[in-house]
């Protein structure tokens, strides 16, 4: 080995270590994942909640579909567009006039947004130090085979 060669010793621990990172920050990616498909659905879902209540108000829709829970619709024509109920989070739900149930829901899908974007985010840093590990355990391998080429051409 010449002075200007430097010789690099990785232990089976570091190893160890990097493939335990590797498979904590791939749960993580995939938590995240989850998360954001979550995020998208609650966004949309306040999103169609919002341009229904804008058409509603605009007389735009005369009579609807809506739920009932459990996968149930039921035909409804409203009657009172005044007021709305919205739930605002702890399993309390209010009723407010609904313009103000329209700026509610659009303050809300802005939060979401933003969470969003922070989870998007991470995902991206998650990623890149997951794809760091994975290169730098592919060159590890890639020196240990060429090493045992190396001995057996010896």
């Amino acid at each position: 080995m010449s002075s200007e060669q430097k010789q690099i010793v990785i232990t089976k621990e570091d190893v160890d270590r990097l493939v335990e990172e590797l498979e904590f920050l791939e749960n993580l990616a995939n938590t995240l994942r989850q998360n954001l498909l979550a995020l998208n659905m609650s966004i949309n879902e306040l999103k169609n909640a919002k341009e229904l209540l804008q058409f509603l108000r605009a007389n735009q829709v005369q009579e609807t579909y809506t739920t009932i829970g459990g996968g149930t619709f039921i035909r409804a024509k409203p009657e009172n567009l005044e007021k709305t109920l919205i739930n605002v989070g702890a399993g309390y739900i209010i009723e407010v006039n609904t313009q103000d149930a329209i700026k509610f829901l659009e303050n809300r899908i802005k939060e979401l947004d933003e969470t969003k974007k922070q989870v998007e985010s991470r995902l991206i840093e998650v990623s890149n130090r997951a794809n760091q590990i994975r290169q730098f355990l592919t060159y590890i391998i890639s020196a240990i085979r060429q090493q045992l080429r190396q001995q057996q051409q010896q």
